[in-house]
């Protein structure tokens, strides 16, 4: 499932991954949470290090050791592609203040000017080329910030992309701060950004904590930046299905679903014969060869690869390669 990489080795990335996820019911971390075998949080990992991120900081909370770990083993793994840190949270202070911590490690690591993109560590589902995609818009739109919005069939629970009759951000709009009409948008927000790495470095410190939780958001962010004079836009297009989170262990299981048809449906699209689609379990790291038929009720995990003309058999289970067998 990789992409294309970004030639522009000025973008770097700020993945915020420091919520407690209370609403897992579970004493393990939210985003370490396992996803088609994968640690939740790997998924936004992988793809940032796809879209081509030159340096990546991953901002957890100090409390989570099962998280550091998580970063610290990835960041081995991509080495040689892009620099990979986690960056403490000390106090949850919110999403605006998360993304400050983020851009301060890459001000640390020398990062002075380019792009930054802004995701979420929850979202498993925001692939590399729509990263790239919201990178190109903003270079496209000369703008300060980008947001990468969405059309919701029930947008109720959503931020909404407030625009002018040019297609301008002005402003995110919390749900429980909407008007009625406001309520009727379907454009709402994603918690992804691409940003002016000099411009998030100026503006983010210029939130307030003006909300009954006393923290600060990074949906204020374009408030602030077109009361500047600055051009906040908004990409969009991308299918709801695309930027779903997880905060619920029912939420999990439905991004599962989903993200594992994605992969049938690419396997078969590459030319893997899979008899019943809807009932098999595959890892997007498990590697194929040619001429492979796959029945109904089977299990693949894992960094395995099925030789050429394998009929994988009804009920098998492979985790590992020695279990790989015509």
């Amino acid at each position: 499932m990789s992409e294309k990489r970004m030639e522009n080795q000025d973008v770097v990335g700020i993945i915020l991954a420091a919520g407690q996820g209370k609403r897992m019911k579970t004493t393990r971390p939210k985003v370490a949470h396992t996803l088609l075998g994968r640690p939740l949080i790997e998924w936004s990992m992988i793809h940032f290090v796809e879209a081509g991120v030159a340096d990546l900081s991953v901002v957890v909370s100090p409390s989570q050791p099962d998280v550091h770990a998580i970063v610290e083993q990835f960041a081995l793994k991509v080495a040689s592609r892009c620099r990979v840190r986690h960056v403490f949270q000390d106090v949850a202070l919110g999403t605006g203040h998360a993304a400050l911590c983020g851009v301060r490690s890459l001000e640390a690591q020398g990062v002075r000017s380019g792009t930054a993109l802004i995701g979420l560590g929850d979202v498993p589902g925001v692939l590399p080329n729509i990263l790239n995609g919201l990178v190109g818009r903003l270079g496209a739109d000369r703008s300060a910030l980008t947001v990468l919005a969405f059309d919701a069939e029930e947008p109720s629970g959503y931020g909404r992309v407030l625009k002018t009759m040019d297609g301008q951000v002005y402003r995110i709009q919390e749900e429980k701060d909407c008007s009625a009409e406001q309520r009727l948008i379907r454009s709402c927000n994603s918690g992804f950004f691409a940003g002016d790495f000099r411009t998030l470095a100026e503006y983010l410190p210029q939130i307030k904590p003006e909300n009954a939780a006393r923290e600060f958001y990074l949906t204020d962010l374009p408030v602030l930046l077109t009361g500047a004079g600055q051009r906040v836009s908004a990409f969009e297009g991308v299918p709801e299905e695309t930027v779903l989170g997880v905060n619920s262990q029912a939420q999990l299981a439905d991004v599962a679903a989903r993200l594992q048809r994605r992969i049938v449906q690419h396997l078969m699209a590459s030319g893997v014969q899979i008899l019943n689609p809807d009932h098999v379990y595959i890892e997007d790291s498990v590697v194929f060869g040619q001429n492979v038929i796959v029945e109904p009720f089977v299990s693949l995990s894992g960094e395995i690869k099925i030789p050429d003309e394998t009929r994988v058999a009804s009920f098998s289970r492979w985790t590992k390669q020695s279990e790989v067998r015509l």
